[in-house]
């Protein structure tokens, strides 16, 4: 990889919370033009939401077996849900 890419591309900020909301756990995932694994697993039931903490980031998301895009929602689509974390997280409420 291109050395400049390791300054250019950012780490993501991964942001996980438990169905009722009532934390929010931070995990950094290091570029992969530094790091030779960045990924975690997220749980069944568990909300996530990444953001870059640079000007860019690249990722993906892998979904396991199991997974039913019919149960898939977006937070921001569901008010009342998002409701706590505007107390729990503002910044994380930021990005519903």
């Amino acid at each position: 990889m291109d050395p400049r890419a390791q300054t250019l591309i950012a780490d993501l900020e991964l942001l996980v919370a438990d169905a009722q909301i009532s934390a929010v756990q931070k995990i950094v995932l290091q570029s992969a033009a530094r790091h030779a694994g960045p990924a975690h697993t997220v749980a069944a039931g568990y909300w996530q939401a990444a953001r870059p903490l640079g000007s860019f980031a690249l990722c993906g998301c892998t979904v396991g077996p199991g997974f039913e895009f019919e149960d898939f929602s977006f937070l921001r689509d569901s008010p009342e849900l998002a409701a706590p974390l505007r107390f729990v997280d503002p910044n994380a409420a930021a990005l519903t």
